[in-house]
């Protein structure tokens, strides 16, 4: 269940942020929709409040690292 944005206070909405390593686990702590969360993020940044930057999409894949993983693979 989606909360509305007023009931997230500041203190809970930043702990949360803080604790995430994605926008999601940001949603699912606080029940925001990801334009508020991400909204609410930037607006703090401009008042002063140092919130980690989140990547937008899927973390980068090492595609050399996986390549590798195969060919280990290949030779059991």
């Amino acid at each position: 269940m989606r909360r509305n944005h007023h009931n997230v206070d500041a203190r809970t909405f930043i702990q949360a942020w803080q604790t995430s390593n994605t926008v999601g686990e940001v949603i699912r702590k606080t029940g925001l929709l990801e334009a508020t969360a991400r909204q609410r993020a930037s607006n703090y940044r401009k008042r002063g409040i140092p919130l980690r930057r989140m990547n937008r999409g899927r973390p980068r894949v090492d595609w050399e690292a996986l390549a590798q993983f195969a060919r280990d693979l290949e030779d059991k």
